[in-house]
């Protein structure tokens, strides 16, 4: 973004938010795209821990019948982030177009010289995401997604107007990009950028060694 209004360009970005993104989660799906990058032996553990869920409800002293538990990643566990991170792993990327993800909060970036250019190829993007999050059952809220332009361009010495304020990460998008007090802020979302960059290299290197570990014998306690 930042290249591209130094290159007197025009960034348009959508800021995509997914309904319930862990509680949807479908199993299958998510079990078939771990199959196809986890070593056998972590796929099978996964899968272990993921089939056969329950749930019931309770209301004082009576309780329902157990059901089963077909979509979302365990809730308050350590795998929840990074499961759900590995199904959507492969959003399609649109060529001239750029995706930044974290957790799940998803933003679709495209520049162009022209705004009808930039939003084109934005429009782009979002179709071929649109498509991909219907086939692994992933849903969107459209009243909550928000689209916004950046540009330093004016129209006969007019500055473009640009509506609306996005939130990204939990932080409102400040529109003026060379507002004289962003630099106050710049210490604040330096850090905050670094610690989250941290936890997601700590994710990622966890799941290297997991992938180059050597395969092993898996155990299994029968139960009565």
């Amino acid at each position: 973004m930042e290249k591209a209004l130094e290159r007197k360009r025009i960034c348009s970005a959508v800021f995509l938010d997914i309904s319930q993104a862990f509680d949807r989660v479908w199993y299958k799906g998510l079990l078939h795209k771990l199959r196809s990058i986890l070593p056998y032996q972590f796929f099978l553990l996964l899968k272990s821990y993921l089939t056969d869920r329950k749930f019931r409800i309770r209301q004082e002293d009576v309780c329902s019948k157990l059901k089963d538990i077909c979509v979302g990643v365990p809730q308050g566990s350590v795998l929840g982030p990074v499961l759900y991170l590995l199904y959507i792993n492969d959003i399609p990327e649109t060529y001239n177009t750029s995706i930044a993800t974290f957790a799940d909060d998803t933003a679709l970036l495209a520049v162009g010289n022209t705004l009808e250019e930039s939003k084109g190829r934005l429009q782009q993007a979002v179709n071929n995401v649109a498509t991909w999050t219907k086939k692994w059952r992933i849903k969107l809220n459209e009243s909550k997604s928000t689209y916004i332009n950046f540009t330093n361009k004016r129209i006969d010495n007019v500055p473009i107007s640009i509506n609306g304020l996005p939130r990204d990460l939990g932080v409102e998008m400040v529109t003026d990009m060379v507002a004289k007090h962003a630099n106050s802020h710049k210490g604040r979302l330096e850090q905050h950028i670094n610690e989250e960059a941290s936890r997601l290299l700590m994710s990622r290197f966890t799941f290297r060694r997991l992938k180059r570990s050597k395969p092993f014998e898996l155990s299994t306690t029968p139960h009565n």
